[in-house]
């Protein structure tokens, strides 16, 4: 049996009372010794060792940075998810309405308030997704980016636009001047850009969990099949 480049195991720590090598080998062995040869195969051996070892760190390196990277991106969706939520609901749009003229007057300072968080939120997630390498939540996100984009000349309409890099901007002026309908037709109801933004968002929590369990190397099958893995709080403390 050998250990390393066919050297003989005895050399790297079996047992070395056996008597079963030959006189040969033996022999061949200590020629090796006198010659230098079992020198150079130690540094190599040891070096290879050591070269393992720093790569195996770099790679436990780039695990916690992913799994740091999949944690800040976790709450930032979900963060996104409750804005867009805030949104969904309908109830800033309704406005109050003038039983004597019959106009209705909206909250415009509440709504450039919630709009406002809700691109803060979804500029936030995606400079989180942005550092993360795990590719189904990058679909994701790429997929959350694509809606909005086809949304575009609506948002525009109520103040939102759509910079180079993606990111949203609010025109406060433009906003307190929006048609509502317009605003409806994005961000109230179940069908409703902000809804889609909101499923997406939940999409990519749940995916950045998912894999921050797997790199975490936590859970287990259950007798039913299904997978119990470790609470996001042990998956934080694990990382610092």
């Amino acid at each position: 049996m050998t250990s390393f480049f066919g050297i003989s195991d005895s050399f790297f720590g079996t047992n070395t009372t056996s008597t079963s090598y030959s006189g040969s080998s033996v022999l061949g062995d200590y020629a090796a010794i006198q010659n230098g040869s079992y020198r150079k195969l130690l540094n190599a051996y040891y070096s290879k060792k050591s070269s393992d070892s720093v790569e195996s760190s770099d790679q436990t390196e780039e695990t916690k940075l992913e799994k740091t990277n999949l944690l800040q991106t976790k709450s930032q969706a979900d963060l996104l998810k409750k804005a867009a939520d805030e949104l969904k609901n309908g109830k800033l749009f309704e406005g109050t309405k003038d039983e004597e003229t019959g106009k209705i007057t909206y909250n415009t300072e509440e709504i450039t308030k919630k709009l406002t968080s809700f691109v803060d939120a979804y500029n936030n997630m995606l400079d989180a997704a942005d550092d993360v390498n795990t590719k189904s939540v990058l679909r994701k996100t790429l997929w959350m980016i694509g809606s909005t984009k086809s949304n575009s000349a609506l948002l525009d309409k109520v103040g939102i636009s759509i910079g180079k890099d993606n990111k949203l901007t609010v025109d406060k002026d433009k906003v307190s001047k929006a048609d509502m309908n317009a605003m409806k037709t994005l961000f109230s109801g179940s069908g409703s850009y902000s809804a889609k933004v909101s499923g997406k968002a939940k999409e990519i929590s749940n995916l950045s969990n998912s894999t921050l369990k797997t790199l975490s190397g936590g859970g287990s099958y259950t007798n039913r099949g299904d997978y119990n893995t470790l609470t996001t709080d042990a998956l934080y403390n694990s990382l610092f």
